[in-house]
């Protein structure tokens, strides 16, 4: 699957992960080779980028505006940081994606939960390692 070039606004994200019936992420890598390239993502209550249940995905040339407008339901906003979030994932490359804000947001930047997530690699990103402690796998 490839995203190219493409903007999303108000309420819309890019989510790449899957549920499980009871409504958890999954924990094995469904999906593959995944590339979301060049988008501008604006507006967003939650999230910009969600990375999960994924291996062999690279997220290059996006542009994050206004992300995490919303705060996160209870418990919740301890873990979820960031704009992008990678999560029971692996071979991950997330390169020269840039955030801003123009608004007070709830969180930025990229968050990976080391507990569940292997091969991160990280390149020449204008937006920060979110998130003082990184939360591990939860069983």
């Amino acid at each position: 699957m490839t995203r190219t070039g493409e903007s999303y606004s108000a309420r819309c994200y890019r989510s790449i992960g899957s549920i499980t019936r009871r409504g958890a992420i999954a924990r094995s890598q469904v999906h593959k080779n995944i590339t979301i390239e060049k988008n501008t993502i604006t507006n967003t209550p939650g999230l910009a980028i969600l990375i999960s249940s994924a291996s062999q995905v690279n997220v290059v040339d996006n542009d994050i505006i206004d992300s995490n407008l919303l705060p996160f339901p209870g418990d919740l906003s301890s873990l979820l940081t960031g704009s992008l979030m990678v999560t029971y994932a692996s071979s991950v490359t997330i390169q020269r994606n840039r955030q801003t804000a123009t608004q007070p947001t709830y969180g930025s930047g990229v968050f990976i939960n080391q507990g569940t997530t292997s091969g991160i690699t990280l390149i020449q990103n204008s937006m920060p390692l979110a998130g003082a402690r990184r939360c591990a796998a939860r069983h």
